[in-house]
């Protein structure tokens, strides 16, 4: 099924973006042995996680909480455009790329639940492969994602650490598997490792249940496009791409690419609901950065956000998107494409 009819009703579009599986799972299965080598130095044979009662509801920093908006302040995630951002036009090759073919945003199926351990949860051995094994909090009933890529991110009750799952499942409720794992540092930059194919955290550019509540999506957002859209060759914050990227990206956008709104679209004057609305100045303020492949264009909400309030800003997606556009001067030493950022600087974490 082709994605630009597919995105005509929820399951078929989802059949529709299956094909991204068999690419994550190519790019996983080449990297897993080096990259839990590398990502799982911090993982322990026998001691559990130390940890505080009562730590997740006391992990702020002024106002803002690691669980519910992670990574540093100055974390690519968390900067918005800047004054200096420069913005292809609608006919360039990158931008009328993305701008064509079918768009959706996953959430019931196919993208990342955010599981926060506590310490009254069992610390349970998570094995990736016959000779690793981590042990750290799961609780007996953490939810997985619907879908053969089965992400799960679980959150630990230190309030810095948490481990980014792909193809987890359960064993018991004290044992675990998982295709492959990343221990990811939540003050940290959300860029050093991930299960993304793009090597970056799978937290990052994730929508939040509360986020949809509240009307405001204070970060940069996650984007998946088809292969047929991708080049080879990532970009900043990119690290990697897909493992059969040479035989199936054929398209003009780098892995890492950074989409955004350009400031003189009046997203206020736009015909959209409360929650597409704020979809849109999310876009307009941080951007999208292309962190993996799909069937189509595709954005990532967490599980725990379906409901009305966000299928009225998944309807809006569309005609949000025809809005985006490339920022060609985003890099690491001008995030967002320097200049004054349009929104403050998120609050610092202790």
């Amino acid at each position: 099924m082709s994605h630009e009819t597919s995105h005509k009703s929820t399951k078929n579009h989802l059949n529709g973006v299956r094909s991204a599986v068999f690419s994550r799972s190519s790019f996983l299965k080449g990297l897993a042995a080096s990259a839990v080598a590398a990502a799982g130095m911090g993982a322990t044979s026998g001691s559990a996680m130390a940890a505080t009662a009562g730590a997740q509801a006391a992990a702020t920093a002024g106002s803002r909480s690691v669980f519910r908006h992670p990574f540093s302040s100055t974390s690519f995630w968390n900067t918005a455009l800047g004054s200096a951002a420069v913005f292809e036009s609608p006919s360039a090759a990158k931008t009328s790329s993305l701008l064509s073919g079918g768009c959706y945003i996953n959430c019931e199926q196919w993208s990342i639940p955010v599981v926060n351990a506590t310490t009254s949860d069992p610390t349970a051995s998570v094995s990736t492969s016959p000779t690793w094994t981590w042990n750290y909090r799961v609780p007996s009933n953490a939810q997985v994602a619907i879908g053969t890529d089965g992400h799960s991110v679980i959150t630990q009750p230190d309030a810095a650490t948490a481990y980014e799952n792909w193809t987890m499942k359960k064993v018991s409720a004290t044992a675990w598997k998982s295709g492959f794992q990343v221990k990811t540092d939540l003050k940290g930059d959300g860029g050093t490792n991930g299960v993304r194919a793009a090597g970056v955290s799978a937290l990052g550019g994730l929508i939040r249940a509360h986020e949809i509540q509240e009307l405001q999506i204070p970060h940069a957002l996650a984007i998946a496009i088809p292969r047929s859209k991708l080049k080879l060759g990532p970009v900043w914050p990119a690290k990697r791409q897909d493992g059969n990227a040479s035989s199936t990206y054929s398209g003009p956008i780098p892995m890492g690419t950074l989409f955004g709104i350009p400031g003189n679209v009046n997203v206020a004057a736009l015909p959209l609901s409360p929650e597409g609305r704020a979809l849109a100045e999310a876009l307009q303020n941080f951007g999208a950065y292309v962190v993996d492949a799909a069937g189509g264009t595709v954005l990532y909400a967490e599980p725990a956000a379906a409901g009305a309030a966000f299928n009225r800003m998944r309807n809006d997606f569309a005609a949000i998107r025809q809005y985006l556009r490339v920022v060609s001067n985003n890099s690491a030493t001008a995030v967002g494409g320097g200049g004054t950022p349009r929104v403050p600087q998120a609050a610092q974490l202790l």
